[in-house]
This record gives C-alpha cells, sequence and structure tokens, in this order.
C-alpha cells in the first residue's frame, strides 16, 4: 500500500519534472537578445540643386533625435529660378511694350482726328471755293454768250448793208473777228468749266487734281497713311498681348512647380533619428540622390538572430515577452515573420551580424488591447537598444 502511494508520488514528481523541464526549454530555446529596429525614413533630393542642412551642429549629425515638425534641411535650384524670373522679366518688358505701342497709338490717333478735322475743313472751304469759281466761270459764259449772240446779230446786220455797200469791208471784217474772239473765250471758259466741274466732283469723294493737290495741306492720302500706321500698331499691340497671355499662362502653370522645385523644404513628420547623412552640407545634390536616413523613435520592431534550431521550433503569430534596455515594463509581442537571414535594407539596427547561417526573427511590439505601439520613448530614441525575448 505505501509502494502505491510512492509510486503515485514519484509518478506525479516526475510529470511536473517533465513540465517544468519543457517549459524550461521551451523558454531557452525563445530566450535571445534581440536588437530594437524601425523602418528606415530614406530621404532623396527631388531636384538638381544645392543642399543645406537646418538642424545644430550638422558636422557630428549622428545620433541627433528630431522632435515633430523639425526643419531639417532644404535644397535649392537656382536654374529653376534663373528660368522662373526670365519669364517674369519677359512678361514685364513685353508689357512695357504694349504700354508704349498704347501711346504711340494714342498719339496718332491725336493726330489723325486734327488731320481728318483739318482736312474735312479745308475740303469743304476749298470746294466751296471751286463751286465759286464754277458759279463765276458760268457766269461769265453765260454774259459771254449774251454778248456774243449780240455782236452775231450785228455781224449779220453789216454783212446785209456790205451787199449794198453801205458799209466798208474792213467793218464787217472787224466785226466778223470780234465774234470769233468772243466764241474762242466762251470755248476757253467752257473747259475752265469742265475741269472745275471734275476737280469739285473728285474733291468731294476726298481725291485732289490740278492745283488742288498743292492747295490741301492735309490730304485723303496723308489721313489713310496715318490709319495705316495705327493699324500695324494694332497688330502688333496685339501680338504682344497674346505673347504676354501665352508667358503669364506659362508662369502661373510653373508657379506652383517652381514654389515646389525651387526650394524644396523638408521636415519630420513624427520623432526621428538620425541614423545615416549620405550627403555633406552645402553641396550640390542631383535629382534622386539620397540626402539622409532617419528612422522613427517609435520603433514597432525588434529583431532577433537566432539558429535555425530556435527558428524552427517558433512559429508566427507565436506570442513573446520583450524587456528593452533602460525600461521598467515588459511589453507583449507577436512574431511576425521567419527568415533566412538577409540584411535588411528597409530597417535600420536590423542586426549586427554578418552569420549567414542564422535565421532571423521579426518580433512586433503590440498592446493587445488596442493593438498600438506600446513602449515607452519618452527619455530616450529606442532604435538599436538591446531587448530580451521570452516566449509565453
Amino acid at each position: 500500500m505505501l509502494k502505491r502511494q510512492w509510486l503515485k508520488i514519484i509518478f506525479i514528481l516526475l510529470i511536473i519534472a517533465t513540465l517544468i523541464f519543457f517549459i524550461t526549454f521551451r523558454m531557452f530555446i525563445l530566450s535571445d537578445k534581440g536588437i530594437v529596429s524601425a523602418p528606415m525614413i530614406k530621404y532623396y533630393s527631388p531636384i538638381d540643386g544645392n543642399l543645406t542642412l537646418h538642424y545644430d551642429n550638422p558636422q557630428m549629425p549622428f545620433g541627433l533625435i528630431f522632435p515633430v515638425n523639425t526643419h531639417i534641411f532644404s535644397v535649392t535650384n537656382n536654374q529653376i529660378t534663373k528660368d522662373h524670373l526670365h519669364i517674369q522679366q519677359q512678361i514685364i518688358d513685353m508689357e512695357k511694350q504694349h504700354k508704349l505701342l498704347l501711346e504711340e497709338k494714342s498719339n496718332l490717333d491725336a493726330i489723325a482726328s486734327d488731320t481728318l478735322n483739318n482736312y474735312q475743313k479745308h475740303k469743304k472751304y476749298f470746294i466751296a471755293w471751286l463751286e465759286q469759281k464754277q458759279s463765276i466761270t458760268k457766269s461769265i459764259i453765260r454774259d459771254d454768250e449774251k454778248i456774243l449772240l449780240l455782236n452775231k446779230q450785228e455781224m449779220d446786220r453789216l454783212h446785209t448793208l456790205k451787199k449794198g455797200n453801205h458799209v466798208s469791208i474792213s467793218q464787217h471784217e472787224d466785226q466778223q473777228q470780234q465774234v470769233l474772239d468772243i466764241e474762242k473765250k466762251i470755248a476757253t471758259n467752257t473747259q475752265t468749266l469742265k475741269l472745275l466741274n471734275q476737280e469739285i466732283t473728285a474733291a468731294k469723294n476726298g481725291v485732289f487734281i490740278g492745283d488742288a493737290y498743292n492747295n490741301v495741306p492735309y490730304s485723303q492720302q496723308y489721313y489713310d497713311k496715318i490709319q495705316i500706321d495705327i493699324i500695324n500698331i494694332n497688330n502688333r499691340a496685339s501680338e504682344l498681348v497674346n505673347k504676354i497671355s501665352t508667358l503669364k499662362s506659362q508662369f502661373n502653370t510653373r508657379k506652383e512647380q517652381y514654389d515646389k522645385a525651387n526650394k524644396v523644404d523638408f521636415f519630420t513628420k513624427s520623432e526621428t533619428y538620425l541614423w545615416q547623412l549620405a550627403t555633406g552640407d552645402h553641396s550640390y545634390v542631383k535629382k534622386g540622390q539620397l540626402i539622409m536616413v532617419l528612422t522613427s523613435c517609435n520603433p514597432d520592431y525588434i529583431s532577433v538572430l537566432v539558429s535555425h534550431s530556435v527558428a524552427a521550433k517558433a512559429k508566427v503569430g507565436d506570442k513573446v515577452s520583450i524587456e528593452i534596455a533602460g525600461e521598467d515594463n515588459a511589453h507583449t509581442a507577436s512574431i511576425s515573420a521567419i527568415q533566412s537571414f538577409i540584411q535588411n535594407q528597409d530597417y535600420v539596427a536590423a542586426t549586427t551580424s554578418s552569420d549567414n547561417t542564422d535565421s532571423m526573427l521579426v518580433i512586433k511590439i503590440i498592446d493587445e488591447e488596442k493593438n498600438t505601439s506600446n513602449h515607452n520613448t519618452s527619455s530616450h530614441c529606442q532604435v538599436g537598444k538591446m531587448a530580451r525575448i521570452f516566449s509565453l
């Protein structure tokens, strides 16, 4: 009876020992040191330009912690500034040219207006003068025609008297010559009247011929020349307006691009840790060139380098407990990935080992209730710190 009790006790102790051994072994195989890691935040230059670092002591930058919204650097492209200002200067120059053209057009309009007024006044007076000459010439012709009629009657009377030898032949011939002279005078005045009629008709149409051409100081031809000059100015002004409109459109279209591309400022979006400065202060950088690498001071990941045998026993999703150096409280975490060791290019402080025979566990720190990052970063940046991982 006693032996059976002892056998039960020994059996129970063996089971307890087995459980203790299993638990201890399990903790041993998943108990290891890790390094707090975080995703890299890589900054590349979006343009060609000059780099200016804006934080204190840029010659010894490593280990700096940047608060939220810290102005870390800017890149300035002088060529874009030059091109932008060149377009702006073109607009200013063309607007000046347009203003001068409008002033010239205004002066020509004034000259054209004066010219037209003087021309119309002179045209009116000149036509009146021509019509007066026309009236006088017509009156002279009418008077000469009456005189001619009387002289022809006298010549007929003398011709009759000549047949009866009552007048001399010379007297009759004198009368006949006088008739011819009057007819010639009438013909000359009739031709003059015809020319006057032509001049009056032409003058009313704005064309001056004969002596009238020299008597008109501001002719229609001169007025028309001014109008042609005004048309040319209007065409040049319209062309400038179109060019100015095109340049302004180009200027406004590029303004947003210029504001962004001319001087690009970079600010931190969260508390970050300067991991790498790839380019020195005041250096010239090309578009796409790496400037610096930052990492969040609120990391979510712990990387653990373990042997293949340990990795084989671990499973994605397994819960672990993490103790981070410098922190009092442990954190609950889960294994996010298991992979053969490859130097991770996306995380800083992923590992310090180059032993490619090992594997790496990537463990995400979680708050099981809120599923958010749950570790203290108030005093220091945790990236690169050692952490102890235990299986649960």
